[in-house]
């Protein structure tokens, strides 16, 4: 048995009301892989479905934590473009913090995309 197989339409369904993605980029899918996503084109997916052997298929691109999926950084930057909800726009100097590690300090506790960086949390 392969460890890979396409995503349940209930998890596309998820994704997509999580971060108000209307569309994902033309030709790509997801696989799961047990609590991991992966993105892959839709012919890579085809050729591996017809090859012996392949374990590994496509770029990690979210995580499950409890009912949602958290993007990774490639998650976040494959579908940056559609993305629609959970953005949070940061400063260059928030972005410097955060990328040494110091939270970014905001009114309300909240979880998104931080513009142009990836994933983080929102103190």
């Amino acid at each position: 048995m392969r460890p890979w197989r396409p995503a349940d339409e209930s998890v596309v369904r998820n994704i997509r009301a999580y971060y108000g993605i209307k569309h994902f980029p033309p030709g790509i899918m997801l696989v799961s892989t047990g609590k991991r996503l992966r993105v892959v084109s839709e012919e890579a997916y085809e050729l591996a479905k017809r090859l012996k052997g392949v374990v590994g298929l496509g770029v990690y691109a979210a995580k499950k934590f409890g009912e949602n999926y958290y993007l990774s950084i490639e998650g976040s930057q494959i579908f940056g473009d559609h993305i629609e909800n959970r953005v949070i726009e940061v400063t260059w100097e928030e972005a410097e913090q955060w990328m040494r590690g110091a939270p970014i300090q905001r009114e309300g506790r909240s979880l998104g995309i931080l513009s142009w960086l990836g994933w983080g949390e929102c103190i």
